[in-house]
């Protein structure tokens, strides 16, 4: 048309299109091959989903294997592997450990847990249960005492598993004092606030060797969610020296120059890949299982060359 304006619509309209054919034929692509997700949590943690649900939506989205990585617990994983599941989902036992090192916060996973070391597992976290406890406690009461009506017991009793922030965060939000999850931990839950003091930690490298004392495979989870990179530069080789074995470069949250950073950083010191969504149900909106925020890619060779550092 000879008309500017309309010729600008038409361009814009052409570039839409071609933008919606390219995510079309990605998405088509994906689905020709095969995908895994490696950090997943249900409601025995902080996520909405059971064990079994968890399996059956990995089934339907596509998955080639899934693992379970509870926060500090294994009380899931029985459900878990022995859910109805198709012969092509191969599903991984594990944990996700919140740990400390040098002042700074490293959550580790433990994949390919056998079961054999499960009550291991659940002995050396009972303490941590109880330290969390005391914290949550202290939580409910500071919030109870500022006029927030907050139910302890109801939220204890509503859980499966493990009380944490995100519990809270959701109780917040059905009383009306917060739209949702991320606003209540901006106005109520961050570490600034003055209401939540952080429990204790594990060492992260006493996490790591008793990972490898399991017969696990420890990885690294999204390593640059608490520190900066100059940080996990120096974090990484002694890491490595107390026994890990991989870390995620592939995350819900990284874009592609993270992703990349990352891959050259695990080549660096000889770690295996790993990735996963952080997949937790409704309480994470906006995060689906195996694709993430829509553009996580975490490939099956990945699984391949994890699988190979079990000891």
């Amino acid at each position: 048309p000879e008309n500017p304006r309309m010729a600008g619509i038409f361009r814009r309209f052409a570039e839409y299109r071609r933008r919606m054919e390219l995510a079309v034929s990605s998405v088509a692509g994906r689905k020709d091959r095969p995908m895994i997700d490696l950090h997943t949590h249900s409601a025995y943690s902080d996520g909405t989903c059971t064990p079994a649900e968890l399996v059956s939506l990995a089934a339907k989205t596509g998955l080639s294997a899934v693992a379970l990585t509870d926060h500090n617990t294994v009380r899931g994983l029985g459900e878990f592997l022995e859910a109805p599941c198709p012969p092509s989902l191969r599903r991984v036992a594990g944990i996700e450990f919140s740990t400390k090192d040098r002042g700074n916060e490293y959550h580790i996973l433990g994949l390919f847990l056998p079961r054999e070391s499960w009550e291991s597992v659940r002995e050396y976290c009972a303490y941590w249960h109880e330290e969390k406890e005391k914290s949550n406690i202290l939580l409910a009461d500071r919030l109870c005492r500022a006029g927030y009506r907050v139910d302890y017991g109801r939220i204890r009793a509503e859980s499966p598993g493990e009380v944490n922030r995100t519990h809270f965060a959701a109780e917040l939000v059905r009383e009306g004092y917060a739209a949702d999850v991320p606003e209540a931990f901006r106005r109520f839950l961050g570490d600034g606030e003055g209401f939540y003091t952080e429990p204790p930690k594990a060492s992260s490298c006493d996490v790591l060797r008793l990972i490898g004392d399991w017969g696990a495979v420890s990885v690294l989870a999204h390593p640059t969610a608490f520190v900066s990179r100059e940080v996990l530069e120096e974090f990484v080789p002694r890491a490595v020296s107390c026994g890990l074995c991989a870390m995620e470069t592939r995350y819900s949250a990284f874009d592609g120059e993270t992703c990349a950073y990352l891959s050259r950083l695990a080549a660096e010191y000889g770690l295996a890949e790993s990735g996963g969504s952080d997949f937790h149900g409704s309480r994470r909106p906006g995060v689906s299982l195996g694709t993430g925020r829509g553009g996580l890619e975490v490939p099956d060779s990945f699984f391949e060359e994890l699988e190979k550092r079990r000891r």
